[in-house]
């Protein structure tokens, strides 16, 4: 199994450390150094894609019928 959820999660303390790292250079991706907003994004998408889990077109989706 995919283990969408324990995946998800396991991959937001990998971006808050990115999100960290990209504070100090303000907001916009794509200026020097790269922004956070990319970043705070990303972090949101994991914690939604968390909240959901499998869509209804999972790899690992079990067959019903």
């Amino acid at each position: 199994m995919l283990r969408t959820r324990l995946v998800a999660l396991a991959l937001l303390p990998v971006m808050a450390g990115a999100l960290i790292v990209h504070l100090p250079n303000g907001w916009m991706f794509s200026g020097q150094g790269g922004g956070w907003e990319y970043v705070a994004f990303l972090m949101v998408a994991l914690g939604a894609q968390a909240l959901l889990g499998d869509g209804a077109f999972a790899v690992d989706r079990p067959q019903r019928g």
